[in-house]
């Protein structure tokens, strides 16, 4: 196994060990992520009531989330697909449970909301990159997506929006929790390649 591959996979176990203690991992263990909207009459406006851990957790457990999406520090999904699995001594197995994996989170990602908003039904990596980019992670002012508006436009524009924001709010949180357990699930494959490499 090359250096730079048991580096990359040593970094990931410990990265996805790291989300798994947190709050936002333990809160996922205890409850299920759920929103509700509710109207008790016509006279009334709905009533919207989430069920989701709280801001710092949120906050935390993107704060090394990141590592897994942007390539800069050789543990993303990318980077392990591009690099990590061209090493010829990484086993059949590793390769091909990890592209399921690498597949099914872009497939997923590709997936429409279950909502439109102003026309536009955004993929699930849009509002990703909404909430990644847009206030969470970053505030990109640059970069401007299918919407014709940059991530914190778009932000901005979601969070005037009563019931749409914590709809896509939800989304992302959804989507958070998908990606937490296909790290897991990858960190568990590649303790098992490192201790079988031994």
């Amino acid at each position: 196994m090359r250096d730079t591959t048991r580096r990359s996979l040593e970094r990931f176990i410990e990265k996805a060990q790291k989300l798994e203690s947190g709050r936002f991992a333990q809160f996922l263990l205890s409850q299920e992520l759920s929103l509700k909207i509710s109207r008790s009459s016509a006279e009334k406006p709905a009533r919207v009531s989430p069920v989701e851990p709280d801001d710092d957790a949120i906050d935390a457990f993107l704060l090394t989330f990141r590592f897994f999406v942007q390539d800069g520090d050789g543990i993303s999904f990318r980077c392990l697909a591009d690099h990590v699995s061209t090493d010829p001594v990484l086993s059949e197995r590793w390769k091909q449970e990890f592209m399921k994996v690498h597949q099914s989170v872009v497939s997923w990602l590709s997936e429409s909301s279950l909502f439109t908003a102003f026309g536009h039904t955004p993929t699930l990596e849009e509002i990703r990159d909404v909430f990644l980019y847009g206030d969470l992670a970053h505030m990109n002012e640059r970069r401007r997506g299918p919407s014709g508006q940059t991530p914190r436009q778009q932000f901005e524009t979601w969070r005037q929006e009563k019931y749409l924001y914590p709809v896509y709010h939800h989304e992302f949180l959804q989507f958070l929790s998908h990606m937490l357990q296909a790290i897991l699930y990858v960190a568990m494959l590649s303790k098992e390649e490192l201790q079988a490499s031994v």
